[in-house]
């Protein structure tokens, strides 16, 4: 009898081990712990001076895509590919985590080493891992402000934080508006509106490669954003070699227009890839002065550049 119940009392303890075992289990899968060999991708986004469009903070709630992918390669590992980060809080450091159920990326259990990659703003789906360029609508211009991560970073289970320094690829135009105060006031530049011609506004964006292609053949007139009742302009453009028949320009809503050929400024003979042109403007009623400087960007034409638009 006392052989029997001890027999009982030893199976039953070794059901309850086990079934402590894989709660423990569970847990440790769920919090990204790497007792089951499970181990969660830690994200920090690491924001280098100069890096956003509009300011250098992240918002809460900014996006990323992460792939992670075999050492050395554009090949995806383990299906990661185009996962959704979210950061909940802003700042020049994210910390971002899975938007949502399903969007967590693990390291490889053996403890192998892979590398990561991650571009902003996300967007999906992504066919064949290529974002869609358009900047055709400048309202909300970090909606465009295409940025990659530097280089891939190299992580595994054993050392799961990964910090990501992001790298703008597109251009960054930003312009600071005045008048004489003679012939026209400040007062003028309410309700003007400011283009930038012979713009192609589509191009194809390879993640895994990060290269810019299928730039789109048609010019267009590009309205750009303008705010502070038309005493500041800004937009972001496509890379360009040249910027050889690109004209800024100004229309007040009397009908006046004004124009700059931007060629003629020594510094912006092209459109850099990663760099902001900053163009300082008054408007005298006969012609335009322009000056260009760095801000948030690499910087694209120094510390900044004059001219005259009629």
């Amino acid at each position: 009898m006392n052989d029997k119940m001890n027999h009982g009392v030893s199976l039953w303890g070794i059901v309850a081990a086990l079934a402590l075992l894989t709660g423990c289990s569970n847990d440790n899968e769920e919090t990204g712990t790497p007792a089951n060999g499970r181990v969660a991708l830690e994200v920090t986004g690491g924001i280098q001076v100069n890096t956003r469009a509009h300011d250098n903070q992240w918002d809460a709630n900014d996006a990323i895509g992460i792939y992670m992918l075999a050492p050395e390669t554009t090949e995806v590992a383990e299906d990661a590919r185009n996962r959704h980060y979210t950061t909940k809080t802003g700042g020049e450091t994210g910390t971002f985590r899975p938007a949502e159920a399903g969007q967590t990326v693990y390291f490889p259990i053996d403890g192998s080493e892979v590398d990561f990659l991650a571009y902003y703003p996300y967007r999906t789906p992504l066919e064949n891992d290529v974002y869609k360029v358009d900047v055709s609508r400048q309202e909300v211009q970090k909606d465009i402000d295409l940025m990659v991560s530097e280089a891939p970073v190299t992580g595994d289970k054993f050392s799961p934080a990964v910090a990501f320094r992001f790298k703008h690829r597109l251009v960054n135009l930003r312009l600071t508006i005045k008048t004489d105060g003679k012939v026209l006031t400040d007062e003028a530049l309410e309700g003007m509106t400011v283009g930038i011609t012979s713009q192609s506004t589509t191009a194809d964006f390879d993640v895994l490669t990060r290269t810019l292609s299928n730039i789109g053949a048609d010019k267009t007139e590009l309205e750009l954003l303008v705010t502070n009742q038309g005493k500041a302009c800004e937009g972001i453009v496509l890379p360009n070699t040249t910027t050889e028949g690109m004209q800024l320009v100004f229309t007040l809503t009397n009908g006046a227009t004004f124009r700059w050929n931007i060629h003629s400024a020594g510094q912006s003979q092209s459109f850099v890839a990663g760099s902001q042109y900053k163009y300082g403007i008054t408007i005298t009623g006969t012609g335009l002065e322009v000056t260009s400087t760095v801000a948030d960007w690499t910087p694209g034409n120094g510390e900044g550049e004059n001219g005259n638009a009629e």
